[in-house]
């Protein structure tokens, strides 16, 4: 289903189950039992929160400027055009 995606949103995935959001050419993968939160979301890029569970990004294109960064329980990943 297609479902636009913008700041504040939140989702979470069940144990069996898995969610893919698609930027253009790019996407961030969710597997079973996540809980992910975007903080912030525009031409810039990216930067979420992942509470739980696994994340998988797959960046393609990624523009001079642009940034996309992830916080986790453990620490905070950032990719930069």
């Amino acid at each position: 289903m297609n479902y636009p995606v913008s700041t504040g949103d939140a989702f979470w995935t069940e144990a069996d189950a898995s969610a893919r959001l698609e930027f253009g050419a790019s996407r961030i993968a969710l597997s079973g039992g996540t809980e992910f939160d975007v903080g912030a979301l525009d031409q810039n890029g990216i930067q979420a929160t992942a509470a739980q569970g696994e994340v998988e990004l797959r960046l393609q294109n990624m523009a001079p400027g642009q940034s996309w960064s992830v916080q986790t329980p453990r620490g905070q990943v950032t990719l930069a055009g």
